[in-house]
């Protein structure tokens, strides 16, 4: 396997990301994501480039060693949620633990992975998750009952594993990647006569 290096891992470009808010949570979502993706610290590029730094050589090891076969994720809350630590804190776990919970009732783990033998043949249920996601805790999810939390996060993983099934069936019909006909808005398609 050829060494990664931090030269040739640069941010993913920002046209491959899909965003969607919920009022909990707003995700990024990089279905084909390199080692140093959305899902990593701020700092890792920083710390990656510098080889005096302390980290460098075990951030180094952990890209070697870094999986695109699984879903790599994190959660964030930003300084414009609440200016106090321990409250942005509690708002990350409290989407962190609901988001593993949601995992955890489509059958998968953690890492996206299929647990068990659910599901029948053909069904989604048998891939993987794949990709880099960022989760950034909306205000609203510090004082939401945890249901309404646990009900966005569902609706992220939903479209989560809509864009995966998007993309194998992209995949496996051998089209091109672009623009679908359903991503063209229909004002646009009535005016070039587009069907």
């Amino acid at each position: 396997m050829a060494t990664l290096r931090p030269q040739n891992l640069m941010r993913p470009s920002r046209s491959n990301i899909i965003n969607f808010a919920t009022p909990i949570v707003r995700m990024q979502l990089d279905p084909r994501p390199k080692p140093n993706n959305i899902a990593q610290g701020l700092q890792t590029a920083a710390v990656a480039t510098d080889e005096s730094h302390p980290f460098h050589p075990i951030l180094l090891r952990r890209w070697d060693a870094w999986s695109p076969d699984r879903l790599h994720w994190n959660v964030r809350c930003p300084i414009s949620v609440s200016k106090y630590g321990v409250v942005r804190q509690r708002g990350e776990r409290r989407v962190r633990v609901a988001f593993t919970e949601e995992l955890k009732r489509c059958g998968r783990d953690a890492q996206g992975r299929v647990v068990g033998s659910q599901g029948g043949a053909g069904d989604q249920i048998g891939q993987p998750l794949r990709g880099a996601v960022s989760l950034m805790v909306q205000e609203l999810a510090l004082t939401a009952p945890y249901a309404t939390v646990q009900r966005g996060c569902r609706d992220v993983l939903k479209r989560i594993m809509d864009s995966q099934e998007r993309g194998l069936s992209e995949r496996s019909s051998g089209s091109k990647r672009g623009p679908s006909d359903r991503d063209v808005p229909t004002s646009l398609r009535a005016r070039f006569g587009v069907r």
